[in-house]
């Protein structure tokens, strides 16, 4: 019946609404983050480009 009202050249024209969540809570076996400076390599190394410094 909706088919024979609506449709378009044989097309069911349709939308739809989507919804996504997500949650997250803190948890005392979720790893503590290190103290800045810290990292043994650095950000620009690991994705093998040149680092620029900003001025300031």
């Amino acid at each position: 019946i909706y088919r024979q009202g609506f449709a378009d050249d044989g097309y069911l024209v349709a939308t739809f609404e989507m919804v996504f969540l997500t949650g997250w809570a803190p948890s005392a076996s979720q790893q503590a983050p290190l103290r800045p400076g810290a990292a043994s390599t650095s950000l620009a190394e690991a994705l093998g480009v040149k680092e620029t410094r900003l001025k300031r």
